[in-house]
């Protein structure tokens, strides 16, 4: 499920933060393709935290990450990278070339240089990311990650470059992943609902 997290807090009340959030990122991500592709469908918790389908087959699977006390750097050892991966690991057919666009939407930054940085929309670097991922997979001395590294490792090298192309990192998802409210979506309650949500997902977000 879409994960709602502080250092310190793993209550329900997070719980259920990670699920309101997954919920009106939903409704976000149906808004903004009501214009473009209205007749594609979303799942919440059936293929990931949330799917883009086409044709019954999961074509996109985004894993939800937000932290609501301190801001984490997403680096290459980060907790929240490889767990995301091993979700996808199970679930993603990560040695499928064809297979669903991986995204990772947080409210966390991508370190500078990192993998997760490499993965982003721009300035992709897929080839120097891999490596990286799998330096930290055979270094990392991290045992709250260490199945999510064994099981990369254990991925053939085709596998992983397959598995890590169709990867994508929308890091600080606040900025960087925002629907476009202005041409695509011209309705007035519309877009105050959308701007609704937004204030609810992001207090802090100007409108």
């Amino acid at each position: 499920m879409s994960e709602a997290a502080s250092d310190t807090d793993h209550s329900a009340a997070a719980s259920v933060l990670g699920y309101l959030h997954q919920t009106r990122w939903g409704l976000l991500e149906l808004l903004r393709a009501r214009t473009t592709d209205p007749g594609r469908s979303l799942t919440l918790e059936m293929h990931d935290d949330i799917a883009w389908e086409q044709g019954g087959t999961p074509a996109e699977l985004k894993q939800l990450k937000l932290h609501v006390s301190a801001l984490r750097n997403l680096t290459d050892a980060s907790d929240d990278m490889w767990r995301t991966l091993r979700v996808w690991m199970d679930n993603g057919r990560p040695g499928d070339p064809y297979g669903p666009i991986l995204t990772l939407v947080t409210n966390s930054s991508a370190g500078a240089g990192s993998a997760a940085f490499l993965l982003r929309d721009t300035g992709r670097d897929v080839t120097t990311a891999l490596a990286q991922l799998e330096n930290t997979a055979r270094d990392s001395t991290s045992k709250e990650t260490r199945a999510a590294r064994e099981q990369f490792l254990k991925l053939t090298p085709t596998e992983r470059v397959a598995f890590v192309g169709r990867i994508y990192i929308a890091d600080q998802s606040s900025a960087s992943a925002a629907p476009r409210t202005g041409s695509a979506i011209t309705s007035q309650r519309t877009s105050r609902f959308i701007n609704f949500l937004w204030r609810t997902i992001d207090p802090c977000r100007d409108f």
